[in-house]
């Protein structure tokens, strides 16, 4: 273990360069010694000066200089120092590891409140740094003219996840890995229906491993809803079972379609943005889901002392989320009320400003109150932000007998 450390700190005084690419931080050292003797090379090359062991010891009066003079004997190549950086990192995680062993022993009578945080820490265990890296551009072409090569053999499709609505692909060229999608809607205005809807979309129709988190509805309304929007059987008849027999055979066949699609949903109401945030984790990691949609923003509780501080909290946990699992993430959001029924913005949602910032995507959902009956009313879906596509209008109907939002066709 130490030696590994030993060989590691040698190389960086050889080759201090090698700070911007190893995922090796102080936390990592076993060995307090050259924990001390990394952060006296990271103060030296901070200050713009080359270390040496001379300048190392100004950094840190207290290292001992036969240590130092070991350390020297070794600084005399760079090679390998990938192989002790891994080294060094698997130890660090074993030890982890065990400490965490440790503390669900003591803490085991406690497994709900335990869960969020050994999840948390697992995540934090496994994860590497590579995030931190400081990438050069020409390493990254090979990947970059690989990706564009595909795009042109694929020429005419679409890049990402498709959202099941031809037009608003247009816009936004499908889900994309990463990003964060919002969706507001003003209340009863069928923010959760296109939610469901467009999940539903990609797991059906777009053949996706989807994970669905609703702190609004149950599970057993969430069925009904699918089972009302893909069989278009008005939910009323399917809650009151006046059904004919003909409308049982298509929720049979609906039953079968649902059945080859993977989806997988968590109902639990009042859930704090860590337990959501665990569990997207394993449903990414235990169930293979690409896409996860959560609904909704100001439903989950976080931290903070006002409602604003803790909407951004959430979005802002999200929006890490969807990098760190390299998936996209939508989420449905409150609107504020308005009494004029005007045009909403991206200023439109409830305690804005995070979501503003955090958003890659952002859709405002605006009713057409002129155009309602009983039964539909035309619906505005506006793009009000989109940074790899573009912004723009989508015209839909939503069905509201059977809780179906449908693009509007030839507009």
């Amino acid at each position: 273990m130490s030696y590994n450390e030993q060989m590691l700190v040698a190389r960086i005084l050889f080759n201090p360069a090698i700070l911007a690419e190893t995922t090796v931080t102080p936390e990592h050292y076993y060995n307090s010694l050259y924990k001390r003797m990394h952060q006296a090379i990271e103060r030296a090359v901070a200050d713009g000066v080359e270390p040496d062991i001379m300048l190392v010891r100004q950094y840190d009066k207290h290292l001992p200089p036969e240590e130092l003079a070991k350390i020297s004997e070794h600084a005399f190549t760079d090679t390998n120092w990938q192989y002790y950086e891994r080294e060094i990192v698997n130890d660090w995680r074993k030890r982890k590891l065990n400490e965490l062993g440790g503390w669900i022993r003591e803490n085991s009578g406690t497994p709900a409140e335990a869960t969020d945080y050994i999840q948390s820490e697992l995540s934090r265990i496994l994860a590497t740094s590579k995030g931190d890296v400081i990438h050069y551009r020409p390493d990254l072409l090979r990947a970059a003219v690989d990706e564009m090569e595909e795009r042109y053999k694929s020429a005419g499709e679409i890049p990402g996840i498709s959202t099941g609505y031809p037009i608003l692909d247009k816009y936004l060229h499908g889900y994309k890995p990463r990003l964060l999608y919002y969706i507001g809607g003003r209340p009863s205005t069928g923010k959760s229906a296109i939610l469901l809807n467009l999940a539903d979309n990609a797991s059906l129709r777009a053949h996706k491993a989807v994970g669905f988190v609703s702190i609004e509805s149950s599970k057993e309304e969430l069925m009904r809803r699918t089972f009302s929007a893909e069989a278009n059987i008005p939910s009323s008849k399917i809650d009151l079972g006046a059904l004919r027999s003909d409308d049982f055979r298509t929720l049979t066949d609906t039953a079968a379609q649902l059945h080859s699609a993977n989806l997988y949903i968590y109902d639990s109401p009042n859930q704090s943005i860590s337990r959501i945030a665990s569990v997207v984790r394993q449903m990414v990691r235990h169930k293979g889901c690409e896409v996860v949609f959560v609904d909704y923003l100001q439903l989950i509780k976080a931290n903070g002392e006002s409602k604003r501080e803790q909407v951004a909290e959430a979005s802002n946990t999200l929006k890490q989320l969807a990098r760190e699992l390299d998936i996209p993430i939508v989420c449905a959001a409150q609107l504020v009320r308005d009494a004029d029924n005007s045009r909403p913005n991206i200023g439109s949602f409830q305690h804005a400003s995070q979501i503003e910032q955090d958003a890659d995507v952002a859709m405002l959902l605006h009713p057409d109150r002129e155009s309602e009956s009983e039964h539909h009313v035309n619906v505005e879906l506006i793009i009000a932000k989109c940074r790899d596509g573009k912004t723009g209008v989508v015209p839909l109907q939503f069905r509201k007998d059977v809780v179906r939002f449908n693009e509007i066709a030839n507009e």
